[in-house]
């Protein structure tokens, strides 16, 4: 597996085994013991943050970000203003945020847990300007637990982030996904589901994205709009890969603004 994805598989994988607590950053251990340098991945204030030497394996898809809408911003080591982070809260539960590097050798992270008000986030960009990160290289995720089914699921939270703006809210979100592989093709289904985890309303059926290509390490960026009522919502992506074997990635997100389809 090349690096890029192995950034993506990484953070993935830690949002199950290394949870972030609410009141205090927790670094993670693999991280930490692999930094290096002033940026190294460290344990930074009301956060941990920076670069880090890492080397794995893991999923052939992982989500690596999922925004409501994202500044782009351009740092810089001149004193810019943070980036401010807003989401819609879900059931006032701690939340959990994460940013990871999306860029071929960038490894890089990003680690807070956020108490349940208030529902943002000052992120200080004095790492970000000293690496130079820009957007594009930056996937940014927020989480919270819920019980879906009688069993805990991350559910994800849009974010919103501005820097020199104010965060605004949209009608849209981009979804980000990461394949490890060649893929010849991806199918999308959006469900709106009730608290026991059945179907209430089919938003998107499984149809091909039909984007053609399909390259190993290039982000599959996918827009979700006109959803219909908040709620809690499952993305499934359906991939097939070059080998001619096939992948199914399920997440859980919650939209929380009403949107009306045409």
């Amino acid at each position: 597996m090349r690096p890029l994805v192995r950034v993506a598989v990484l953070a993935y994988a830690l949002c199950g085994t290394a949870r972030v607590s609410a009141q205090q950053p927790t670094c993670d251990s693999a991280l930490v013991v692999r930094a290096h340098g002033p940026h190294g991945y460290q344990k930074r204030g009301d956060r941990c943050e920076g670069v880090y030497a890492q080397d794995v394996g893991g999923d052939p898809l992982v989500l690596a970000s999922l925004t409501e809408s994202f500044e782009d911003y351009t740092p810089s080591e001149d004193g810019d203003p943070p980036l401010t982070i807003e989401w819609t809260p879900l059931d006032g539960g701690p939340v959990t945020l994460r940013a990871q590097g999306m860029k071929r050798d960038l490894y890089y992270q990003m680690d807070t847990g956020r108490p349940s008000e208030p529902t943002r986030y000052e992120w200080p960009c004095d790492v970000l300007a000293a690496r130079h990160i820009p957007r594009r290289d930056l996937g940014v995720l927020g989480w919270t637990r819920r019980s879906i089914g009688g069993t805990e699921r991350d559910v994800y939270l849009p974010l919103r982030i501005g820097q020199r703006s104010a965060p605004t809210r949209s009608a849209a979100y981009e979804l980000t996904f990461f394949p490890s592989a060649t893929l010849t093709e991806v199918h999308l289904r959006v469900t709106q589901i009730d608290d026991s985890g059945r179907v209430k309303r089919v938003v998107r059926n499984g149809r091909e994205l039909g984007y053609g290509d399909y390259p190993a390490q290039r982000p599959i960026r996918i827009s979700l709009s006109e959803l219909g009522p908040p709620g809690i919502y499952q993305v499934e992506i359906g991939a097939v890969l070059e080998s001619g074997s096939s992948v199914t990635l399920k997440n859980w997100f919650y939209h929380g603004i009403e949107t009306v389809p045409h």
